[in-house]
């Protein structure tokens, strides 16, 4: 049996009784593609959905012989997304998400670069559209992509669907997502790869590929609304933090604005962590101890980010947020956010 070029896993919860049937639309989106089947395999992981989603994957997997379905307890879509990774056969590895779409006419080419250039990354454009705008007669309509070569300039992935990763390197290196988590992880999934490839060895799309739905209350949303979220968003950023920094510790980074882009990620979540804290069930003592233990914190006064802060009114809020490095500045933000949540 011809071993698969590409890979496309897709963690899948509840989503055949989301409108629309949005997981209807995802598998559309990649089977309406003129390619040839054995170049592909799509592995969907149901995620213990309640609903008929595991009916609709045994649909599709019936009509497509390189559909592979995976059934497991309700773990998250990061743990659904491991599970997808340790079943892959492909070259290649590309994370897509059960909201989301594919233009038709990407898959042809991207699997023509992979063959012809052997790269350690592609990267695509991702355009966000309203749940309401999104059109299916636009993801259907025949499009032509190119490819470009890097030209040298730093581009670490910011989320995992828009990188086409080597499946070598994520099981040589036992790269994985951060099980139990549900904030993040993704980003610093796609740091971890980042850190083994070869600069001269990736390709951007010159077009826009994935379209992801823009949901009216998504993951992140939830956070301003739901305690538990907000404890979820604390812990994860606490994590992720304590992350970068053993990352900077255990690895010899080379290039300077690599380093610079992660100590950047160290700082950003510790700060998202601390601001977040009086609004949670989280100990500041306790929180403030980790951030310390992994040299997180306290993190240095960066003019840069509050030059990249849009609108003066973002500005002056990052100025005043960097101050947060003394603790007694903190102590008094924290003391005013605390009576205010009460």
């Amino acid at each position: 049996m011809q071993k698969p070029i590409l890979s496309i896993v897709i963690a899948v919860y509840n989503s055949a009784s989301k409108a629309g049937n949005v997981i209807v639309d995802c598998l559309d989106s990649i089977f309406c593609q003129n390619i040839e089947e054995e170049t592909l395999e799509v592995v969907c992981v149901n995620d213990g959905s309640t609903d008929n989603t595991l009916e609709v994957l045994e649909n599709y997997q019936k009509e497509h012989k390189n559909v592979v379905v995976i059934s497991q307890e309700n773990g998250g879509g990061f743990a659904a997304k491991n599970t997808g990774i340790d079943h892959v056969q492909g070259s290649y590895l590309w994370m897509i998400n059960s909201d989301d779409c594919i233009k038709n006419g990407s898959l042809a080419a991207i699997i023509e670069v992979l063959q012809k250039e052997k790269p350690d990354l592609i990267k695509v454009p991702l355009m966000h559209i309203p749940e309401d705008k999104f059109q299916m007669e636009k993801v259907f309509s025949q499009q032509t992509f190119s490819f470009r070569v890097n030209d040298g300039s730093l581009n670490p992935p910011s989320d995992d669907v828009t990188s086409i990763m080597r499946t070598d390197i994520i099981h040589s290196q036992n790269i994985r997502f951060i099980p139990n988590t549900h904030y993040h992880s993704d980003r610093l999934f796609g740091v971890q790869y980042f850190l083994r490839v070869d600069p001269t060895l990736i390709f951007l799309s010159n077009e826009t590929v994935y379209l992801r739905r823009q949901r009216s209350v998504s993951e992140t949303g939830k956070v301003k609304t739901s305690l538990q979220a907000r404890n979820r968003y604390v812990s994860d950023s606490v994590l992720m933090a304590e992350e970068y920094s053993q990352i900077i510790q255990n690895k010899k980074i080379e290039n300077p604005q690599l380093f610079d882009f992660i100590q950047s990620q160290r700082w950003f979540f510790t700060e998202v962590a601390i601001v977040s804290i009086p609004s949670s069930d989280f100990d500041k003592d306790e929180v403030f101890g980790r951030l310390e233990r992994c040299g997180a914190y306290p993190y240095p006064f960066l003019m840069e980010n509050v030059k990249k802060a849009p609108g003066m009114k973002n500005k002056i809020l990052v100025f005043f947020k960097c101050f947060f490095r003394f603790k007694p500045i903190y102590n008094i933000f924290y003391s005013v956010q605390k009576r205010k949540n009460k």
